[in-house]
């Protein structure tokens, strides 16, 4: 059974495609389009992915931001991004 980052990461990378191959103009239609394709999804799940992919609604439909150029330090962050789950600073240790 997959964990629930790893079906999250799914459900935004086919997010990510069905914004990209169609015009998506409303969250319902999208949560009925990741229905039929086996995601499980709710409005609010939708909606939270669409804020952390930094889509926009347009007047054309929902668009993602286009992909950086390799090498660029946001891209690089986007990345790192999906595989961290939690950054915690540790104490300093005083030596001597």
């Amino acid at each position: 059974m997959p964990s629930a980052i790893l079906e999250q990461n799914e459900r935004r990378r086919a997010i990510a495609r069905l914004l990209a191959d169609r015009v998506v103009n409303r969250q319902a239609e999208l949560v009925e389009l990741l229905r039929a394709e086996g995601y499980p999804a709710t409005q609010s799940s939708v909606s939270r992915d669409l804020r952390d992919l930094g889509a926009a609604k347009l007047k054309n439909g929902y668009s993602l931001p286009k992909p950086a150029e390799l090498g660029d330090e946001e891209s690089s962050l986007q990345v790192v991004a999906e595989f961290v789950r939690d950054i915690r600073q540790t104490p300093i240790r005083a030596t001597g």
